[in-house]
């Protein structure tokens, strides 16, 4: 789930929203661009698409991917289906729903206007997550849809380009996306049959508000790339198709009566737990280190245990483990143990290690492929730090990494040392 929420981010970065307000003024080129689009787009009477999202995230030439898998089935006027992982829209042209499958929760609402409008109403957390051009096919006026948003964009029109074996347009967005480094805007690639996106691809640079955090002077990228792929266009859709159970899910009027539910014992709640609680029993767990050996929480009754949940391609992660490589050394001849937890993939172990070797990590590693142990303790946001007590109990769980943070716990060490030996 941590890797799906990043990659949600970098979606809103592609997909940036759809604006509203007065449209600013395009150029004449841009605005007869818009209008073939918008041509192609309205002719359309049926869409079946795969979407592939890539993320390749470096540091220093260490990388590591992540992927995310959507789809779209599209039928006029009204019938619609986007399936992703954390969130559905289904209409079958008489209502919609907007179903939130971790949640166990869904909203309904009837259809009085086109898809695109309902979901525009909604706000940004529905809209927001679909592309530009899926929003103007969902729309009655796509060109109106695509110009509102190219309102706070500069657009360059590049050279045609063949992708797939189809001919695109090819174009360069410029817009500013919370202060991070595009290192050449945003490419998109638009299908000249069908007025849809093909692919995306923008890559960003990090490496100043890295360094800025004391990272060091490396660089640091990721890469965006999303990818669609044509299942079917103009070709009839079976009813059946626009529908998503719910049985056993919960319907609710608006995302905050939605999360109020889930705060509540026994709400819809998502599928995995909270961060382990201080005071709770700190559950046991085997983890196999980089060196072969098995690092097993139970052996360390009577000891002080610190937690490091990581991974190599999260920036605030690889910020923390000198601090922490500090912190140890400054323990080791105490009844102190660290253990890092690694969420990395099997394959990754190379850049783990190259990690570790980097930072000069003496404390044991280990990468928790599966991710059971980072699910047994809630660490579903990293980096996750967790202090069990000599008496196995937590005593204390950070998520995110700062300075200060670092102190807090280094002040909490010398307070466990000084308790009585259970």
């Amino acid at each position: 789930m941590r890797r799906i929420y990043f990659m949600l981010a970098l979606a809103a970065l592609v997909g940036g929203g759809i604006r509203s307000g007065a449209h600013e003024v395009v150029s004449a080129d841009v605005d007869k661009r818009i209008e073939a689009i918008a041509e192609r787009i309205q002719a359309l009477d049926s869409v079946h698409q795969e979407v592939r999202m890539e993320i390749v995230f470096n540091i220093d030439g260490a990388e590591e991917t992540m992927e995310q898998m959507s789809s779209l089935i599209f039928q006029r006027p009204n019938q619609v289906l986007i399936e992703s992982d954390l969130v559905s829209i289904v209409s079958d042209g008489t209502s919609l729903r907007v179903v939130f499958p971790g949640f166990k929760s869904y909203m309904e609402m009837p259809v009085t206007t086109s898809i695109g409008d309902l979901l525009t109403e909604k706000g940004d957390l529905f809209g927001g997550a679909v592309l530009p051009d899926i929003m103007a096919l969902l729309s009655e006026d796509p060109a109106d849809v695509l110009r509102t948003f190219v309102a706070d964009v500069d657009v360059h029109l590049l050279e045609d380009e063949d992708i797939d074996g189809r001919p695109a347009w090819q174009l360069r967005l410029d817009m500013p996306v919370d202060g991070l480094a595009l290192v050449d805007g945003i490419h998109v690639w638009i299908d000249q049959e069908a007025g849809l996106v093909r692919r995306v691809k923008t890559e960003v640079d990090i490496s100043e508000q890295m360094a800025q955090s004391g990272f060091g002077d490396g660089q640091v990228m990721y890469d965006l790339t999303v990818s669609v792929h044509y299942v079917a266009l103009n070709q009839p859709v079976d009813d059946d198709q626009f529908v998503i159970d719910v049985s056993g899910y919960k319907q609710v009027e608006s995302i905050d009566e939605m999360m109020a539910s889930w705060d509540q014992p026994g709400g819809g709640g998502m599928d995995i737990p909270e961060t382990i609680a201080t005071g709770a029993v700190a559950p046991d767990f085997e983890l196999t280190l980089l060196d072969g050996e098995v690092f097993r929480l139970s052996e360390q009754a009577g000891r002080v245990v610190v937690v490091d949940f990581w991974a190599t391609w999260c920036p605030p992660c690889v910020e923390s483990l000198p601090y922490l490589q500090s912190l140890y050394t400054d323990v080791a001849d105490q009844d102190i143990v660290f253990i890092g937890v690694s969420l990395d993939r099997a394959q990754a172990e190379d850049r783990v290690r190259a990690m570790v070797d980097r930072f000069g990590i003496t404390y044991p590693v280990g990468i928790n492929i599966d991710g059971g142990i980072a699910m047994e303790y809630g660490a579903v946001s990293i980096p996750t730090l967790v202090v069990v007590g000599p008496d196995g109990v937590v005593r204390h769980t950070k998520i995110g990494f700062s300075e200060s943070a670092m102190v807090q716990v280094r002040e909490l060490l010398t307070t466990l040392l000084a308790e009585p030996t259970p």
